[in-house]
């Protein structure tokens, strides 16, 4: 009986705290996410186009999203709370075609003359871009913040620059498209941050991807309605790890996690993001690293850390 009890005992004690368990769901779904790179840069070498991966990504991640945004509907449904308004919905569907459309293509598009490196490392600057916005809606930058964000490009630049002088100047234009693409990202983050506030956060990124759905068959149907899908297994299975693993589980997984662990928790196990994206470039697809790649990332990072503690400390 005494054994009995002793070991019934014991045996909660393995199970992890939340915290931890929240901040290991937001290190693999970062983990999961910085892949999504790597794995895009593999379709193209089987000679698929960003319409084509774009259209098949939205086919197969589509359901899912729609499953995660039934399941609130019916939650208020059921306490009789009001639906979103129309209004909330024009908003929702407009940062749904920016983000997962717009700034999808122009990600996509980049990939294909850039590093997934630098992809990420540039990508990695929208918190800053939220803080520029949000500086100029009144949440005013402290000086600190202001030399944290310096830092950070400078970052950004010495990456291009190394990259640049590996590869010339067939990056720029690429770099380019990627800063359109966190520009976009931005707006989505804030969009994101006033309607959680009001809804339910997987209703808001079903309704998002609901439309994008609609306006990226209409863009494949407007602007290659003759390409025809290239349905190779290696393809499927690419296309569905990217899909579902590096876009539906990966974002469950980050919400989620952050939603148990803390922001602070979460955000610190996300600044892994980039320096998970250089290796496994580096690894898995042979692009070089320098150690001014190094330098330039410990910078990027200490820059939008410093950026986001510091925005913390002044608001508490």
């Amino acid at each position: 009986m005494a054994n009995h009890s002793s070991s019934s005992a014991i045996i909660p004690m393995w199970i992890p705290p939340a915290p931890v368990i929240g901040i290991l769901m937001v290190t693999l779904g970062t983990l999961l996410f910085s892949a999504k790179s790597i794995v895009i840069q593999w379709l193209f070498g089987f000679g698929v186009s960003v319409e084509q991966l774009l259209l098949m990504r939205m086919m197969v991640s589509f359901p899912f999203y729609l499953i995660l945004g039934g399941l609130p509907i019916r939650h208020m449904r059921r306490r009789g709370k009001r639906l979103p308004s129309l209004s909330q919905c024009l908003g929702m569907i407009v940062a749904g075609m920016l983000c997962y459309h717009a700034a999808a293509y122009l990600d996509m598009w980049a990939l294909q003359r850039i590093t997934a490196g630098l992809e990420r490392t540039i990508l990695f600057s929208y918190p800053l871009m939220v803080a520029i916005i949000q500086h100029f809606r009144g949440d005013k930058l402290k000086a600190l913040q202001w030399a944290s964000l310096g830092l950070a490009y400078v970052g950004i630049w010495l990456f291009y620059y190394e990259d640049h002088q590996i590869f010339g100047d067939v990056i720029f234009w690429g770099a380019i498209a990627v800063v359109l693409a966190a520009a976009l990202t931005s707006y989505y983050v804030l969009a994101s941050q006033h309607y959680t506030r009001q809804i339910h956060s997987d209703l808001f990124t079903s309704v998002a991807m609901s439309v994008t759905a609609l306006s990226i068959s209409t863009h494949v149907g407007v602007f290659a309605p003759s390409f025809t899908l290239v349905l190779s297994l290696p393809i499927i299975m690419r296309v569905f790890v990217l899909a579902v693993c590096c876009t539906v589980l990966a974002s469950v997984l980050l919400n989620r996690g952050i939603a148990v662990s803390g922001a602070v928790y979460g955000s610190i196990a996300g600044m892994l993001g980039p320096l998970i994206t250089v290796l496994l470039s580096g690894a898995v697809l042979g692009a070089p690293i320098t150690s001014r790649h190094g330098l330039a990332l410990a910078l990027v990072i200490v820059g939008v850390v410093g950026v986001q503690w510091l925005g913390r400390r002044a608001s508490s």
